[in-house]
């Protein structure tokens, strides 16, 4: 089961079944075919081909996807807790990290306290932000790497944050702004990352409070956001880090561009009235000196000792 959410996981979150299948790697029609068999299994269709051919997740998958993350977080769990009756005496961190946060740091920088201090073991799985919360506050990690405004149950230090931006096609009058306010947002449509994810809260109290009327159309995967926009259906979130990405630089007739007013905030975070322990205090060390030269530099971390 946990090969098959793997999978799974994979076709939802890449443009086709063959990207997802390159990712394993194996034919594109095996991979096809694993995903029919889980569809006959579940007796629910978990994709389906629009009138222009674009595959999409229908809402059996969206359901499905957050327990395929959580099958995937508890054989992570698992597979630590066998890692950790055979080493004994090596010190480990567990980290839930929110999705995109490896992307923005660096997975070299999340994990450069181990190549530092070879007796800890820093360990760690991405997770939509909610689930990432749920599980540090459950105990099911030790630490996170997790996006404001964090769930209560958690104690909290900020790392730092990131510029939020959509994207807009070029024929689109808002393209021809420098940046983007709330108030040019009044009557369009945005796609958001959904509600497991903390910039769908920012964005939505930001809308509330300025008394803003958006029409947010969620997704949970960023490619879907992306080609929300392309196609002309309103605005895409992104963020600078995302945008870089060489799956999205191939189009010409769109532009991201910063949106004022809201940011999206990294925090470090463990359950509430517990102490942090010698060597997770070195790492939360570790992990803001390396934000604070990512802030400053816009370059990838140096390496830093905890």
């Amino acid at each position: 089961m946990e090969d098959r959410s793997r999978y799974f996981i994979l076709a939802y979150d890449s443009p086709n079944f063959s990207a997802a299948a390159a990712q394993v790697p194996m034919t594109p029609q095996g991979f096809t075919k694993i995903i029919r068999n889980l569809e006959r299994d579940l007796g629910v269709p978990l994709f389906e081909t629009d009138e222009r051919g674009v595959r999409k997740p229908t809402r059996y998958a969206d359901e499905y996807y957050q327990y395929a993350k959580y099958v995937q977080a508890a054989q992570h769990q698992l597979g630590t807790a066998f890692e950790r009756i055979s080493s004994e005496s090596k010190l480990e961190i567990k980290v839930a990290c929110a999705l995109g946060i490896p992307g923005l740091f660096g997975v070299d920088a999340l994990q450069r306290y181990e190549s530092l201090n070879p007796s800890v073991k820093v360990s760690f799985s991405e997770l939509p932000d909610a689930l990432c919360d749920s599980l540090v506050r459950d105990g099911f990690f030790d630490v996170g790497i997790t996006i404001q405004p964090a769930a209560r149950g958690l104690t909290t230090v900020n790392l730092t944050s990131s510029p939020v931006m959509l994207w807009v096609r070029k024929d689109d009058p808002l393209s021809k702004r420098k940046r983007l306010t709330f108030e040019d947002l009044a009557g369009r449509k945005v796609a958001m990352p959904g509600k497991d994810f903390r910039i769908f809260e920012a964005f939505t109290r930001e809308c509330i409070q300025r008394d803003v009327a958006v029409d947010v159309i969620s997704y949970a995967e960023i490619f879907w956001i992306y080609n929300f926009a392309l196609s002309g259906k309103g605005l895409g979130f992104c963020l600078p880090h995302l945008v870089a990405l060489d799956v999205f630089t191939h189009s010409s007739d769109i532009v991201a561009l910063p949106l004022e007013g809201i940011t999206w905030q990294i925090c470090f975070s463990w359950p509430e009235g517990r102490h942090l322990a010698a060597h997770e205090n070195a790492y939360l060390k570790c992990l803001r000196k390396e934000a604070s030269i990512l802030k400053n530099t816009h370059a990838t971390p140096a390496c830093c000792e905890g």
